[in-house]
């Protein structure tokens, strides 16, 4: 019997691994279309014949094991390692190679389709918003001014309507953040600080607990998921409270994931500016852009958006919960309670209607719920809770904010139940979590 000693199997071998590579190679090379500039690297664009080297490489693979078998020598079988790259060759190949024939039905029917530029640069958050008090950010849209004052209460150096916090977190405690708009914001104390003080009298554990606030009167559930990624998740915190919904289902002339600058690597920018120069790529843009002002012409308002649309809105809850979980935190989900809601936002062009807004704002609840529901995290039902007339004296005239909502500016309120009310029952709700 021939020995396979006269097959050079290792030959074999390395044209194997070339052609896995040039099978991953090609999508990247067709999606970047070329090998950025480099001394060291050659200067290659996409081109319908690369698709050729492979083949020719397996052509002159099995050339040669046929040579070899006429030749009397014993054919190795094929390793697992083959095996292996046969699979990843195909499991590449064949969603690549279903993109190039959409792309290339599109280029022969002469498809082409002009799209706004993609910018990535963050906008410069060097003017002013309001006076002192506001800054433009990048990515926020905008932010407190440290050390200023925002309805009586001066702006921390951490950029929040909050007693001064210290960034390090002490040794062996527990700190909740509680992330919201203006809800979150308002009060002389905040509920955050409500709650802070109700932890100081009962801590739900032996550790020393603390609570302080983190939310910007406008801000939705965008900004806020921001807000947690770039300056809450270095805090820390064992426990962040979600209050968003309000601001999300309000008109805005974008979506507010269009308004708020993001940042991308160069390889990023290079890959979906080149994807959007081809066929196929104006395409799915053009048809994704079709789809948003079909969603806008259906509001009924012109040139109006919803700024955090119901999928956008759960996909951010989601978000929030996955996200502290990967931090080793808890993040508790509330509902926002209402009463009749006020026409003032009609004026100012937030809304089609007081009916339309109410509507829209129980739909966000129950968005809420059904995101706790299905990743099984806490949920405070403020909403349900709250339902009854026994707390119609908590609600400010807007309907959605609480106590002396719009003169807390002017006098420090005596009582705040609406907002006591909340911090009570964050904090009964953390000791049942620590229990």
């Amino acid at each position: 019997m021939a020995s396979e000693a006269g097959y050079p199997k290792a030959a074999d071998r390395w044209m194997g691994v070339a052609q896995i590579l040039c099978v991953l190679f090609f999508p990247w090379l067709w999606f970047f279309e070329r090998i950025p500039d480099s001394k060291e690297l050659p200067h290659l664009t996409w081109h319908w014949g690369w698709l050729f080297l492979p083949i020719i490489l397996g052509g002159i693979k099995l050339f040669r094991r046929e040579s070899a078998r006429d030749a009397g020598a014993e054919i190795p079988p094929a390793t697992k390692q083959a095996a292996l790259g046969a699979k990843i060759s195909l499991a590449v190949m064949t969603p690549f190679l279903a993109v190039l024939a959409a792309n290339g039905v599109l280029e022969l029917r002469g498809y082409n389709r002009e799209l706004p530029t993609i910018e990535f640069k963050t906008r410069e958050p060097n003017d002013k918003v309001e006076a002192d008090r506001v800054l433009n950010h990048p990515v926020l849209l905008f932010t407190f001014n440290p050390g200023t004052i925002y309805n009586a209460v001066e702006i921390n150096s951490l950029g929040y309507r909050e007693r001064e916090v210290n960034p390090e977190k002490a040794p062996g405690s527990k700190r909740v953040i509680c992330l919201g708009d203006s809800i979150t914001a308002q009060g002389r104390p905040n509920y955050s600080g409500l709650l802070h003080e109700r932890l100081q009298e009962e801590a739900p554990s032996e550790q020393p607990w603390e609570a302080f606030n983190m939310g910007v009167y406008g801000y939705s559930s965008r900004q806020g998921l921001a807000v947690f990624r770039l300056q809450a998740k270095p805090l820390k915190p064992d426990y962040i409270t979600v209050y968003f919904g309000p601001n999300d289902r309000l008109l805005h002339g974008q979506m507010d994931k269009h308004r708020m600058s993001k940042t991308a690597s160069g390889a990023t920018k290079a890959l979906l500016e080149n994807f959007q120069e081809k066929p196929l790529g104006q395409y799915i843009i053009g048809k994704s852009r079709d789809l948003a002002l079909k969603r806008q012409e259906d509001l009924g308002v012109e040139g109006k958006v919803i700024r955090v649309p119901h999928d956008d809105y759960r996909h951010v809850l989601r978000r929030f919960v996955l996200e502290a979980r990967e931090i080793d935190a808890e993040a508790i989900l509330l509902t926002a309670p209402r009463r009749e809601l006020s026409p003032g936002l009609l004026s100012r062009g937030f809304a089609i209607s007081v009916e339309n807004q109410e509507k829209r704002h129980d739909e966000y609840n129950e968005i809420v719920r059904e995101v706790a529901a299905e990743l099984d995290a806490p949920l405070l039902d403020l909403a349900k809770l709250m339902e009854g007339d026994s707390f119609d004296h908590m609600f400010a005239d807007d309907g959605i904010h609480f106590d002396s909502y719009s003169t807390e500016h002017v006098a420090k309120p005596e009582t705040q139940p609406g907002l006591e009310f909340i911090a009570e029952q964050l904090h009964q709700l953390i000791v049942e979590l620590e229990q």
